[in-house]
C-alpha cells in the first residue's frame, strides 16, 4: 500500500493533466481508466454520478432529441455540427446510426481535403471510436481515417476561401508542384496580394508555423489561421497594421494580433528575464512556470542542432535553460516543494513532444525528469546540511524549516551559507547536464 502523500501527489498530477484537456480528450481519457474498473467499481461509479444531481438542462434535452432524429442529423455536414451532437446518440437507434455512418466519412473528408475543421474531425472520430452504438466493424471502418487525418495534421495544406462579384471560388494548392505554388482564382483577392510586397502568392510550408492555429484559439483569433498560415514565420513577425487592414482584418482584432506579435518578438528577452528571477530567487516559481507554458503554444522556430553561440529567436533553447534554473531550483532549495512537481513534469512532458525541440534539448530535458521524480520519491523536508544542531540559534533538522529564499537572522555566518548554497547550486546545474550558463 503507496503511502497517502505519494497517492495525493499522483491525484494531484493526473487532476493537473486533466485540466489541460479539451472535453473530448477528458471524456476518451476517462473511458479508457474506466474499462480497466471491475464491475463493483463501475456500479458505484454510476451510482454516484446519479446523486449529483446531473439533470439534463431544456437545451440539452433540444440537442439529444435533434441528435437521434435521422431528418435532422442528415443535415449536418461538418465535422464541427457532427461532434456535438454524436456524443448525445442512443445505442438501439439504428435508424440515426446509419445516418451518423453516412455523415461521418463526408466531413472527414472534407476536413482532410481542405485541412479546415481537422480539430474537430480528430475529435468526432474520437467519440466514434468509442461510441457504444457503434459496432466492431463500423468502429475498424472508421479507423480507417486515422493515418489520413494525422498526415493532414503533421503536413496542413493552405486552403483559403475566397468572393468575387460573380461567383465564391477557391485557392486551390497544386500538389503536383514542387515548390507548392496557390493559384488564385480571385482577381480581386489578387489585388490586394500584389499591393503587399512581403507576402507572395507563392510560398512553402513553414515548419514554424506549425502551432499558430493552436497559439491564435488562445487569442481567440483562430478565424485568421488561414491568413498567417499563408506566410511564413519571418513575415508573420514583421507583420504591421496596413498588411493586416489590406487582408480586411477588423480594427480589433489588428490591433490584438499586433500586440501579440510584439510579445512574440520579447520571448527572449523575457525567458532570459526569468533565468535572472530564479538564480535571484526574485521569482514565484509556480507563476514562471505558467508563464512558460503560455510561451510554448506560440509558433516558433527549430533549430535541427544547438547552435553555438545562442542564436536570435531561439525560443526553445531559452525554454530549455528556464527549465534547468528550475530543475535546480528545486532539487537545492531547502524544503523540497513537492506541489511544485506535477506542473513541473508536465511542463517537461509538453517539452518532450514538441516538435520545434532538438533531440540534444530533449535528452537534457528527459534526465531532468528523471532527477525530479527520483529525488522527489526519496527526499523529505529538511532544513540545510550546514544547518545542525551544534550551530547556536540554527534550528534543528526537526524545528520547522525555511522556504526558499529566507534565511534565519542568527544564523552564525551569512556569507558561509551564500556560498555554499551557491557552490551546491552550481554542482547540482552541472550534475543535470545544464551547459548553458553564459
Amino acid at each position: 500500500m503507496k503511502s497517502s502523500g505519494s497517492f495525493r501527489e499522483q491525484v494531484a498530477t493526473v487532476s493537473s493533466w486533466f485540466d489541460q484537456w479539451n472535453p473530448c480528450e477528458q471524456t476518451v481519457a476517462l473511458y479508457s481508466l474506466l474499462k480497466k474498473l471491475g464491475p463493483v467499481q463501475g456500479r458505484f461509479l454510476g451510482l454516484c454520478l446519479s446523486q449529483q444531481g446531473l439533470q439534463a438542462s431544456k437545451d440539452m434535452k433540444i440537442n439529444e432529441q435533434n441528435a437521434n432524429d435521422p431528418g435532422f442529423v442528415r443535415g449536418l455536414d461538418s465535422a464541427s455540427q457532427l461532434v456535438v451532437h454524436l456524443p448525445l446518440l442512443r445505442p438501439g437507434n439504428d435508424n440515426a446510426k446509419q445516418v451518423y455512418l453516412e455523415q461521418i466519412p463526408i466531413a472527414l473528408s472534407t476536413a482532410v481535403d481542405t485541412c479546415l475543421e481537422v480539430e474537430e474531425a480528430r475529435q468526432l472520430l474520437s467519440y466514434a471510436l468509442i461510441h457504444p452504438a457503434l459496432g466492431s466493424e463500423e468502429r475498424r471502418a472508421l479507423g480507417l481515417w486515422l493515418k489520413h487525418l494525422e498526415h493532414c495534421i503533421a503536413s496542413p495544406q493552405i486552403t483559403h476561401d475566397s468572393t468575387n462579384n460573380n461567383n465564391n471560388k477557391h485557392i486551390n494548392v497544386n500538389h503536383n508542384n514542387n515548390n507548392n505554388n496557390i493559384i488564385n482564382n480571385n482577381n480581386n483577392n489578387s489585388n490586394n496580394m500584389n499591393n503587399n510586397n512581403n507576402i507572395n502568392n507563392s510560398i512553402n510550408y513553414d515548419p514554424a508555423m506549425k502551432d499558430v492555429t493552436g497559439w491564435l484559439k488562445t487569442l481567440r483569433l483562430h478565424k485568421y489561421s488561414p491568413l498567417l498560415m499563408s506566410m511564413s514565420y519571418d513575415q508573420m513577425l514583421m507583420l504591421n497594421e496596413d498588411q493586416l487592414e489590406a487582408h480586411n482584418v477588423t480594427q480589433g482584432a489588428r490591433n490584438k494580433l499586433i500586440l501579440n506579435i510584439k510579445k512574440l518578438q520579447q520571448r527572449q528577452m523575457r525567458l532570459q528575464a526569468l533565468q535572472k528571477d530564479i538564480e535571484c530567487g526574485n521569482g514565484d516559481l509556480k507563476q514562471i512556470i505558467e508563464e512558460v507554458r503560455s510561451i510554448l503554444v506560440t509558433p516558433m522556430k527549430a533549430y535541427p542542432q544547438e547552435p553555438v553561440p545562442l542564436q536570435d529567436d531561439d525560443i526553445p533553447r531559452e525554454i530549455t535553460r528556464v527549465l534547468a534554473k528550475i530543475c535546480s531550483t528545486l532539487l537545492t532549495s531547502p524544503v523540497f516543494d513537492h506541489s511544485l512537481v506535477p506542473a513541473y513534469v508536465q511542463l517537461l512532458d509538453r517539452c518532450l513532444a514538441h516538435d520545434q525541440f532538438c533531440q540534444t534539448l530533449k535528452r537534457r530535458i528527459y534526465s531532468w525528469k528523471q532527477q525530479i521524480a527520483k529525488f522527489g520519491a526519496r527526499r523529505r523536508p529538511y532544513t540545510l546540511p550546514w544547518m545542525s544542531k551544534d550551530m547556536p540559534g540554527v534550528p534543528s533538522r526537526t524545528a520547522n524549516t525555511l522556504p526558499f529564499g529566507t534565511r534565519p537572522s542568527n544564523i552564525v555566518d551569512p556569507d558561509y551559507e551564500d556560498r555554499l548554497e551557491s557552490l551546491c547550486l552550481s554542482v547540482t546545474e552541472h550534475a543535470i547536464g545544464d551547459t548553458f550558463h553564459s
